[in-house]
Formats: C-alpha cells, sequence, structure tokens
C-alpha cells in the first residue's frame, strides 16, 4: 500500500470530524471514526526504509507539538475569557466537545505532516 492514500484518508477524517461537532450526540462517532483512521494508517502495511521512518517521526513529532501547543493556546484564552466573562456559549460548547475537537485536529495534522513527506516522491 503506498503511503499517500493512507496519508489522505487521515486528513479527509480529520475534516470530517470538524464537522461532525455541530451535530448533536457525535463526540462518540467522531471519536471512534479518527480513532479508525489511526488505526489504518498505523496498521497499513506500508513498507519504510530507515530514512523515510526518521522522517516520519520528526514530522509527526512536529503535529503533536503544534497539536498540543494550540490546545495551551486554547485553553489560556479559555480561562481568560472566563474571567472577564465574555462568550460563556462558546465556552460551554469547547468544554463540551474538546475531545473531538482535539482528536480531529490530531488525525488532521498528522495526515498533512505525512503527506509533506511524501509529495516530492512521485
Amino acid at each position: 500500500m503506498k503511503p499517500k492514500p493512507v496519508f489522505l484518508l487521515m486528513i479527509l477524517v480529520g475534516g470530517f470530524g470538524f464537522f461532525l461537532q455541530f451535530m448533536p450526540n457525535s463526540d462518540l462517532l467522531t471519536f471512534i471514526i479518527v480513532l479508525s483512521a489511526l488505526t489504518t494508517a498505523v496498521g497499513s502495511k506500508i513498507k519504510w526504509d530507515e530514512r523515510e521512518h526518521q522522517l516520519l517521526g520528526q514530522s509527526f513529532s512536529d503535529a503533536f507539538q503544534w497539536t498540543l501547543i494550540g490546545l495551551y493556546i486554547l485553553f489560556t484564552g479559555t480561562v481568560l475569557l472566563g474571567w472577564i466573562g465574555l462568550v460563556h456559549d462558546f465556552l460551554a460548547y469547547v468544554s463540551a466537545h474538546w475531545i473531538g475537537y482535539l482528536s480531529s485536529a490530531m488525525c488532521f495534522l498528522l495526515g498533512i505532516a505525512g503527506l509533506r513527506e511524501f509529495q516530492d516522491e512521485e
């Protein structure tokens, strides 16, 4: 199996997960769909050589770091806006759906990071 379709699947599923958050009671569905895309990527029968494996490890590390930075920014903004007393409805919505947004962002960023490493090979 080629790596490009797997990473495109991760990008599509990550984007679809964001849109699923606007449907009522879709957090578990989003998490299961994103988890299945991630396990497809991990369990696929792609043969990596050592150089590709190191490049993917670096790219995935960058993707996880950016996800963590985004999460810190989101929670800092949530705390600051909570102190000010603005946008309580938005904060309640984000607090209720954070796992879906986080898993979708992780899948989306991992797909982009993986696709970025293999765009010049074709």
